[in-house]
């Protein structure tokens, strides 16, 4: 998503008319029309979702009161987020109900442009991922953390077991809003994902000894 940013100089309202609200596919300009107050400011929106990777070139044309039309010239580069995650993988074996496993992750924007990244951690209960050590602190729930080009984040991965259960999966990163499915054939998603295993037993009240699961 990019924006920029439209000024009337009158002291008068104006509207306007986006003639091409989708310039090239993959681009789409929001609002398509609008109204703007006198003397100020207005941004527009320009949604992308390119799939091709190389040189962007467009024009905005923006109508304004049926009477002049502005050319917003559009250049750039289009290139695919590369995020990666490491470790590569994380084992959690026999990990006692009711206590905290916390492990450091660290991703990595090795694109040339910004990304956004979250994760989708819904059906995952008992694990939370999080911008801080603390395990009682809030988790990133579905909010996103933006990497410029190059930059780092670190987080952390809280495993607090409450009830027997057993975990294999890839962690379910999101980039740009996109899903990093480990199966999937579309080069937006090619990410390294983490293959998260987690097993451990728990002991009987009535019996002194231990029930292995596998």
């Amino acid at each position: 998503t990019k924006r920029f940013t439209v000024f009337n100089q009158q002291s008068c309202d104006t509207m306007f008319v986006v003639l091409n609200k989708e310039p090239v596919k993959g681009v789409v300009v929001k609002p398509p029309s609008g109204n703007i107050k006198g003397r100020s400011c207005f941004s527009l929106t320009l949604e992308m979702n390119i799939s091709d990777e190389g040189p962007l070139e467009f024009v905005v044309y923006m109508n304004v009161q049926n009477s002049v039309t502005i050319e917003m010239k559009v250049n750039g580069v289009a290139v695919y987020p590369q995020v990666e995650i490491t470790p590569k993988y994380i084992s959690l074996t026999r990990v006692p109900c009711n206590s905290v496993t916390r492990t450091t992750l660290l991703a990595e924007n090795k694109s040339k442009a910004k990304v956004e990244v979250s994760f989708n951690m819904e059906e995952y209960l008992q694990l939370k991922l999080s911008l801080s050590k603390r395990h009682h602190d809030p988790g990133l729930c579905r909010r996103s953390i933006e990497l410029e080009p190059g930059a780092t984040q670190k987080f952390y991965l809280h495993f607090i077991p409450e009830d027997l259960t057993s975990y294999d999966f890839y962690l379910p990163i999101v980039v740009n809003g996109l899903s990093g499915l480990r199966n999937s054939t579309v080069k937006e998603f090619e990410v390294h994902s983490k293959k998260i295993k987690s097993m451990y037993r728990k002991a009987s009240l009535d019996d002194s000894s231990n029930q292995n699961f596998k």
